[in-house]
């Protein structure tokens, strides 16, 4: 399941990286000693491709700055709020549709993959045997961590049994 429609492993065109280039240089302050940070003004290509997973690395400002975001969430509210809705709709809709943000947005309220990062649909674990739906991949002063995610049907019941705590 590829995220996007165009492959960031590919070296971003004369345009972009000229343009990066000009970036670089007013990110240059005072007489060599710092620089401001223009990451965010950086050509989408550029940061993709100087990522380590070029074709997973996600940032939510990029989706926010494409305008569909909101149109794509009340689709998805949709979905959800539809009792004959099942897991593989809500899955069908966040691959297929721009729409990775939703799962990107977990991490909205935690501090995590602050430096980087990326998501992976549909990731198999142990030889193929569990399978979850995302694994978000995130990268902090600490280092890296990992969040699996596995949806359920929005309107049954999350566990097989009734458990007391």
């Amino acid at each position: 399941m590829k995220l996007y429609q165009r492959d960031y492993c590919k070296e971003p065109t004369e345009s972009e990286i000229k343009e990066y280039e000009q970036i670089l240089e007013q990110e240059k302050v005072g007489m060599g000693i710092g620089r401001k940070n223009l990451y965010f003004k950086y050509p989408e290509a550029v940061r993709h491709y100087k990522s380590l997973f070029p074709n997973n690395h996600i940032e939510l400002f990029d989706w926010k700055k494409s305008g569909k975001m909101n149109e794509l969430t009340e689709e998805f509210a949709d979905i959800v709020h539809n009792h004959n809705s099942k897991e593989r709709d809500i899955l069908n809709f966040i691959n297929h549709k721009p729409a990775q943000y939703i799962i990107g947005s977990l991490l909205t309220y935690k501090n995590f993959g602050h430096h980087e990062t990326y998501i992976f649909p549909e990731f198999s674990i142990g030889n193929g045997t569990y399978c979850a739906d995302y694994l978000i991949v995130g990268k902090n002063s600490g280092g890296y961590e990992f969040v699996f995610v596995e949806l359920e049907a929005p309107n049954k019941r999350t566990r097989n049994r009734n458990v007391s705590l």
